[in-house]
């Protein structure tokens, strides 16, 4: 008996003791509670939904799409390269397993294109590897190369159809022009190629271009980047199929007054791409700004002022990084007082693409940014 009592003693003290460090534990605070959306908010949540859903609906039926005519090239293929074909289209990434029961071989077989498909009057055909940059599939473009997949294929399509590939996709792509685009996406494929055998001075006879003019073409300030810093020549100059004619390299192709590429020139000559030239490839690029100098000299229309003020910045780096003097008509262009209010470029510093909601251009539009160059 007890035993009974003291247990039931300890039994209230607990009891007693738990009930008092309830009432000295602080009160919870109640969760806070979203106030509710409004109608307004309501309506835009709803619109992104079925954004999300019109666009997870038209890339679905872009990819079924792309399927046919990949199958149609396929025809011939061993059933298994047809299955990791359709995995590849359809957005999957092989693994390493899937990819390990082919040999490089049968990794790079090629096929037939589809009829009127672009490239097919040039010989072009089709495979594995072009088949996931076609279809957007970074991972499974990966996954190929990792496993011997050639990125030099179609006389370095890769690379070139790269650099036209945009970010924005689908539903979202409205083909606006803006002064830069973004090709973000798909300069990732460009690195890819270039980190794995691909050559940064590659060219194709039918269109004169070395990677770096298409990249300068596209406005891909990035490509260009990127191109640079892989060891590009930016004094290489495409030889004319046939003949001894050689066409014009990326430093003098982008040695004009044009507004973009004077932003491209200018973001080039930051990195230093024109300090210490070859001088005889210099004089003659310095020869070709004085021509270009001379058209501006003088000028006070707010166009050419423009144009004025690009030039200055672009100069002015170019002749610092040679140690070279201005002379002529570029001393002239250099001496000229450009008006606070005019001149800028596109982008910020650090910016490669226009930002989201850049409106497209028109003829009378300029830049605004000022850096220190």
């Amino acid at each position: 008996m007890k035993w009974n009592h003291v247990f039931a003693g300890i039994f209230v003290l607990a009891l007693l003791a738990s009930f008092g460090w309830f009432l000295r534990a602080p009160p919870q605070e109640p969760e806070p509670q979203q106030p509710p959306m409004t109608v307004e908010e309501s309506m835009k949540q709803a619109e992104a939904e079925q954004a999300q859903k019109d666009q997870e609906a038209f890339v679905q039926q872009w990819r079924e799409r792309n399927l046919r005519r990949a199958q149609t090239s396929f025809t011939d293929a061993p059933m298994d390269i047809k299955a990791l074909l359709t995995a590849i289209v359809m957005g999957r990434t092989p693994s390493d397993a899937d990819l390990a029961k082919f040999s490089k071989e049968e990794i790079n077989k090629t096929y037939p294109l589809t009829e009127g498909e672009w490239g097919i009057d040039k010989g072009y055909t089709d495979n594995l590897l072009r088949e996931a940059l076609l279809l957007r599939n970074f991972e499974a473009a990966q996954a190929l190369v990792k496993h011997g997949a050639d990125v030099r294929y179609n006389e370095d399509e890769f690379a070139f159809k790269a650099m036209k590939t945009k970010t924005a996709f689908g539903m979202e792509d409205n083909a606006g022009i803006v002064p830069f685009p973004d090709y973000a996406f798909g300069n990732q494929f460009l690195t890819l190629y270039l980190e794995n055998g691909g050559d940064p001075n590659a060219y194709e006879y039918d269109i004169n271009n070395c990677l770096l003019n298409y990249a300068d073409g596209n406005h891909n300030l990035q490509a260009v980047l990127i191109l640079l810093a892989h060891h590009a020549d930016p004094w290489f100059q495409v030889p004319d199929e046939g003949s001894e004619y050689r066409y014009d390299s990326f430093f003098v192709t982008i040695a004009n007054a044009y507004d973009v590429d004077l932003e491209i020139a200018f973001r080039v000559a930051r990195k230093g791409y024109y300090d210490n030239a070859p001088p005889d490839k210099l004089d003659g690029l310095i020869a070709q700004y004085q021509g270009i100098a001379k058209q501006y000299v003088g000028s006070s229309g707010p166009s050419d002022l423009e144009s004025t003020w690009g030039l200055q910045e672009v100069l002015n780096l170019i002749l610092k990084g040679n140690n070279r003097a201005p002379t002529r008509f570029i001393a002239e262009l250099l001496a000229m007082d450009v008006p606070d209010d005019i001149g800028g470029f596109y982008l910020a510093p650090g910016q490669l693409w226009s930002p989201p909601g850049t409106p497209q251009m028109t003829g009378d539009d300029h830049g605004t940014e000022k850096w220190d160059g």
